[in-house]
């Protein structure tokens, strides 16, 4: 019976960049079927929902969902993030990106690590209230949840052969919460093979800058996950060069680090690998490795020949690119 895999074409570019994924995904395997949901603004205007009923009931049943960003309408009265609110849903309490380099010229060598975080969406709570004098922050961090990231942390640092693991921490910042996360990773891994320890949130991504190869896996608190990613993405190539996935125990949601980038929708000018390499971690997630690791390969290849979109050095459009990659994995069935 194939996987079902949702797509999710959000506001913006959100149309053109989940056309290129859906497009290698078909290259690489006739075992996924692929469904289509609306949600952000533009369900809005067709629905009157956000998040409209029938995207919720397709994504309940689905193995895993493609998505791409929304339009922030904050302004609005009761409007809550509608990608968010499916992510609680679901119980997506993983956040895992993975960084590495798609070729020679792009981002910094020796990069190859991956990150994983707590969703704060349903692993924790913040609230912020203005106060006279200025702002009152009042946080809480589930200790269940965090266990679920670190289990599901070490099924993938298992399944992605990986050694190390480091739990990034603040003690001055978060003294107690901190504490607590740490003290759980170490509980967790305790009986593992990996090789574990903690560092200083500040002291490591300095490291990182000066030595990308010591990191292999990161594990970190939610206040630390959004500056850490930002580092890393930068040493990467950007937000158009990777992805990041929101799992469950049986499912997750896959998306590329960009936003909705509105004012080029239309333009066939957007570059759609970070979702073309979510597909990727869709198919992982359903069990498709080997497919996965076709669409990265292909994805590399395609940037080592110098098939590349105007915003890392290239002249190909968005169409075009997706079609140089999607016939490289056509050729690898």
């Amino acid at each position: 019976m194939p996987k079902e895999i949702l797509i999710l074409p959000g506001d913006g570019v959100g149309k053109e960049i989940t056309d290129a994924a859906a497009s290698v995904l078909e290259a690489v395997t006739g075992e996924v079927e692929i469904l289509y949901g609306k949600i952000g603004a533009s369900a809005y205007e067709k629905t009157g929902y956000f998040l409209p009923p029938k995207t919720m009931e397709l994504a309940a049943k689905s193995d895993a969902i493609i998505a791409t960003p929304v339009l922030n309408h904050t302004i609005e009265k009761n409007y809550r993030d509608p990608l968010a609110t499916l992510r609680k849903q679901l119980d997506m309490c993983s956040v895992l990106r993975k960084f590495q380099p798609l070729g020679d010229g792009i981002g910094v060598s020796g990069l190859d690590c991956m990150l994983i975080n707590c969703n704060p969406q349903t692993v924790g709570t913040s609230k912020e209230v203005e106060t006279l004098n200025g702002v009152s922050v009042e946080s809480y961090i589930d200790a269940g949840g965090c266990r679920k990231v670190f289990r599901m942390g070490e099924r993938i640092a298992t399944a992605k052969q990986r050694r190390k693991i480091t739990c990034l921490r603040d003690l001055e910042l978060n003294p107690y919460s901190d504490a607590m996360f740490a003290d759980l990773f170490y509980k967790e891994f305790a009986a593992s093979e990996f090789i574990i320890d903690d560092m200083d949130v500040a002291e490591a991504t300095s490291k990182l800058v000066l030595d990308p190869s010591f990191a292999d896996v990161i594990v970190t608190p939610v206040p630390y996950s959004n500056a850490v990613s930002g580092v890393l993405t930068g040493m990467c190539g950007g937000a158009y060069l990777t992805c990041v996935g929101y799992l469950s125990e049986n499912s997750g949601m896959f998306m590329p680090l960009h936003g909705p980038v509105e004012h080029l929708a239309g333009t066939d000018t957007v570059n759609p690998t970070g979702c073309i390499l979510a597909g990727a971690m869709a198919l992982d997630t359903v069990g498709l490795n080997l497919e996965a690791d076709k669409i990265r390969n292909a994805v590399r290849s395609a940037y080592r020949k110098g098939m590349k979109t105007r915003d890392v050095g290239g002249d190909l459009s968005t169409s075009e690119f997706t079609y140089r990659v999607t016939k490289l994995c056509q050729r690898s069935r």
